[in-house]
């Protein structure tokens, strides 16, 4: 009976059968547990059937009206020469700083648009010359739970990966605090692989979002010099798994790894693993602790499942092929074995194996075969045996120290591959028996193509199993499970004493409140009706005080605010009810022509508003647009169509710096606009335009 036929007799045994396999590893002295296959069963789902489904359908239109960011490397990137053995994971991606978009402005270079299906979009490209891919590092403060954030290339109408959704994005940030990383490179959201030199991001508010909901910065990316996806690099003497119909299953067991690691992008090998309850398939994932040994370098973890050619020796990609992001939870790593023990936070493609594994202390000379992704290409395979213990304790740097060792003493096996090698980007990759079964995970060595009598070295899986790992693989062992800490954070008291001025400002509304223990922000809520229920939020605020600068003069507005923190927002508060008076400020309408010159404008007194109208003789998109003189910062209100108090869009800071713009579709009419400085203190001149839009 061969290998294959080994497994499939465990898969598919009777029950008398399986209670057998099951009687005889509890009374040996170590656990061996078989391989399973993904057993889920997927559906198929209804595509959209127009592109308006989505709120980023009009991306060809945007991408054309995208202000670019370009990325300056610091000196000119050299790709490194290959390696053969193994010492370090590989290095495929520079880290560049984005200094425009490092501080709190930088969500003034995205450009806003209409999304397709109501709410707001705001894009912006980044381009970083020469480049094989980036990623993109978004440093997030504030992000709320219902708005998408998508990334596209330079050309595809498909976003690289389903779009981000802010609460699993704010979840993927909270287990990074949770473990103990407080630094801002736990706070860093780093986006899918982006292949190419230029990296679209679209964000999508949905309504009630606006731009103070978000508070994000790209302070920087990750310049992948190699390609991702880089068929046919290892060396001559790798063996392709397609030629090897006995590995077929196995191989699909093991998956490609891209992860960032502060900027730097690296590649390195993993592998599923079953555990012992033959009732769950959990996505746990094995790979080396010298790739991967913080949450917040799994958070970043990029997968890629079936990454082999379609047939013996071919140089086209299998069908199945599949990128996974999503990241992964650190359960459990350690320097000794060089181990990293995930669970990845999205299910594997359906067809995947769960490898087996054993406990059994492996054999001198016994046969053992390494699955892996040898410098990121297709899925190799090597064969060799068992050539000695090894006892290895790091040193300074990226060095082991080993030295010979007995089976008692020795946490490393020493590889001798008779056919097949291992390259840099094969660690982390698993070391099978001839059942499967999982003995150990690449830490380096120095064999080659060029160099046959050396070694490959793996920490021993059971050594691992025994200090950790039995905690999540061992059904029987179920209640030592022990999860990552993660702090008990309660919803904060609504807020108390609210307070909205009653006629004292002219420009505004003022609310206040008292501090709410626990709250990280505030949400503030009006109504023209006492009528909670009915309210719309308004803004948000991390003090304890917000300007409603949208109220209109003269009408009684009521008020409630909400705490906000990680764990959800309080109840509402009680209301208040506060009004902005009436300027006795007169102002006359200036009319303004459609193509026209620009026009100047002028606050003269404190408190002042101008008045414009234009005429829409034909329905389409307008722009209403404001450029700085001595008044750099306004807020404009778009009234109509023939109407000088319905209200039909507000603006702050879409124009240039902290100017107002308003793009819109209009209908023929007649529509007008109030132009304020946005502090009621400041005064001066500006320019304003209103003109057609084609795009």
């Amino acid at each position: 009976m061969n290998k294959n036929t080994i497994v499939q007799s465990i898969l598919h045994c009777t029950f008398w059968c399986c209670a057998s396999v099951s009687m005889t590893a509890m009374s040996a002295s170590f656990i061996s547990v078989p391989a399973a296959f993904d057993q889920r069963v997927i559906h198929a789902t209804q595509s959209a059937t127009t592109e308006q489904q989505s709120p980023f359908a009009n991306i060809a239109i945007i991408r054309q009206r995208l202000q670019i960011i370009t990325a300056i490397p610091i000196e000119p990137i050299v790709t490194p020469l290959p390696q053969e053995g193994i010492t370090t994971p590989t290095l495929i991606g520079e880290s560049i700083d984005l200094s425009q978009l490092s501080g709190t402005n930088a969500m003034n270079y995205f450009t806003r648009f209409s999304a397709p299906n109501g709410g707001t979009l705001l894009g912006l490209r980044i381009d970083s010359p020469n480049a094989k891919g980036i990623r993109l590092g978004l440093h997030i403060e504030k992000l709320p739970a219902t708005i998408q954030i998508a990334f596209f290339t330079a050309e595809s109408a498909i976003p690289v990966a389903s779009p981000n959704v802010g609460s699993d994005v704010n979840l993927l940030l909270e287990t990074n605090r949770a473990a103990g990383d407080l630094s801002a490179e736990s706070k860093t959201f780093w986006s899918p692989v982006i292949h190419g030199e230029t990296a679209i991001i679209l964000i999508y508010m949905p309504n009630g979002i606006t731009t103070d909901d978000i508070q994000l910065s790209i302070p920087k990316l990750s310049h992948l010099f190699q390609d991702p996806l880089s068929e046919q690099s290892a060396s001559y003497c790798n063996l392709d798994v397609s030629c090897y119909a006995d590995w077929k299953d196995e191989s699909s067991g093991v998956a490609k790894m891209i992860y960032t690691d502060r900027g730097y992008s690296y590649r390195c090998t993993g592998s599923l693993l079953n555990d012992s309850d033959n009732s769950t398939q959990i996505p746990y994932f094995l790979s080396a602790n010298h790739c991967i040994s913080t949450q917040t370098t799994a958070s970043t973890l990029e997968t890629e499942w079936f990454y082999q050619s379609s047939n013996c020796n071919g140089g086209t990609r299998d069908s199945r092929y599949t990128r996974l992001t999503g990241g992964a939870q650190l359960l459990y790593q350690s320097n000794a074995t060089d181990t990293s023990f995930m669970k990845l936070n999205k299910q594997p493609p359906a067809g995947v194996l769960f490898l087996g594994w054993t406990t059994a202390t492996p054999a001198i000379n016994s046969d053992v075969t390494g699955i892996h992704h040898p410098d990121g290409d297709f899925t190799k395979i090597s064969f060799g045996k068992i050539d000695s213990y090894q006892d290895c304790r790091s040193s300074s740097g990226d060095y082991f120290t080993c030295y010979s060792a007995s089976s008692s003493t020795g946490n490393y096996l020493d590889i001798d591959w008779s056919r097949g090698t291992t390259e840099a980007g094969s660690s982390g990759s698993a070391l099978l028996n001839n059942n499967s079964q999982v003995l150990g995970t690449l830490w380096g060595g120095n064999d080659s193509c060029y160099n046959t009598g050396g070694t490959s070295t793996y920490g021993r899986f059971e050594v691992a199993y025994n200090s950790g790992l039995n905690k999540w693989l061992n059904a029987d062992d179920a209640s030592n499970i022990t999860t990552p800490v993660t702090p008990i954070i309660t919803i904060p008291l609504a807020p108390t004493s609210v307070s909205a001025s009653d006629g004292t400002k002219t420009d505004r509304v003022q609310i206040t409140w008292n501090l709410s223990a626990n709250a990280t922000s505030y949400e503030i809520w009006r109504n023209a009706f006492n009528n909670m229920n009915l309210a719309t939020k308004i803004g948000t605020s991390t003090a304890t005080t917000y300007d409603d600068m949208r109220a209109i003069a003269g009408t009684t507005y009521y008020y409630w605010v909400k705490a906000v923190n990680s764990a959800g927002a309080s109840d509402f508060s009680a209301f208040n009810s506060g009004y902005r008076a009436i300027s006795t400020a007169l102002s006359t309408i200036s009319t303004l022509t459609v193509n026209s010159m620009m026009t100047s404008g002028r606050v003269l007194t404190s408190g002042d508003a101008n008045w414009y109208q234009f005429t829409v003789s034909t329905a389409g998109y307008y722009v209403i647009e404001t450029w700085p003189g001595t008044l750099f910062d306004n807020y404009m209100q778009l009234y109509g169509p023939n109407s000088q108090t319905l209200i039909l869009e507000e603006d702050d800071d879409d124009g240039l710096g902290n100017m107002a713009k308003i793009t819109r579709w209009l209908i023929p009419g007649t529509y007008y606009v109030k132009i304020r400085a946005y502090s009621a203190l400041n005064t001066g001149n500006y320019f304003i335009m209103v003109r057609r839009s084609y795009w």
